[in-house]
């Protein structure tokens, strides 16, 4: 028995078969997070974004002054914040101090983190992300950028190319003559 007998019944099931198909793209950043999942959908970017956090009270007052200079118009908010971030030492965040989580989905922005200082980094990737003002794209990101990791590619090229560049690995530091560049 043929499950097809008209080559373009073929032709249209495959043709809804690849609609049905999320795009995967790739951001436009640097540094390049450890680990990324974009779709090609996107979010529309409110004019004022709205967050609410977790953090203790000192935290909370050097992120609000801090947010005059950030790319982003930002403003506090309890209800239906647009950005939530959630500061926890629990398994679920992620593994470094430093690291965070930032998801961004239909309903809104997620960032988690273990600090302040990662909460802070995950904000950084926000607003390279919204550099068009507009949309942003649907993505997970997970990042540690306290690892030396991603400073050691861009400082000393020769290490992208080198097979085992994993923090477990002592290939890539010390710099040697080949790979360190000349004139820093």
């Amino acid at each position: 028995m043929r499950l097809f007998k008209n080559p373009l019944t073929l032709i249209f099931a495959a043709a809804l078969l690849l609609a049905a198909c999320e795009t995967l793209q790739e951001l436009d950043m640097i540094p390049y997070p450890q680990f990324e999942k974009t779709t090609s959908k996107t979010v529309d970017l409110p004019a004022m974004v709205t967050f609410s956090a977790n953090l203790p009270q000192a935290e909370m007052d050097d992120l609000l002054a801090y947010l005059p200079s950030y790319p982003l118009p930002m403003e506090p908010r309890d209800k239906n914040p647009f950005v939530t971030i959630e500061v926890s030492e629990q398994a679920d965040s992620p593994s470094s101090t430093e690291g965070y989580e930032l998801e961004i989905d239909k309903k809104g922005v997620s960032i988690k983190a273990k600090s302040a200082t990662g909460a802070f980094y995950a904000l950084q990737t926000l607003a390279q992300l919204a550099r068009n003002g507009k949309k942003l794209p649907v993505t997970v990101i997970k990042d540690a950028p306290g690892s030396l990791i991603g400073v050691s590619i861009w400082m000393y090229p020769g290490i992208s190319s080198t097979k085992n560049t994993s923090r477990n690995s002592s290939t890539w530091w010390p710099p040697t003559k080949s790979t360190a560049c000349t004139g820093i």
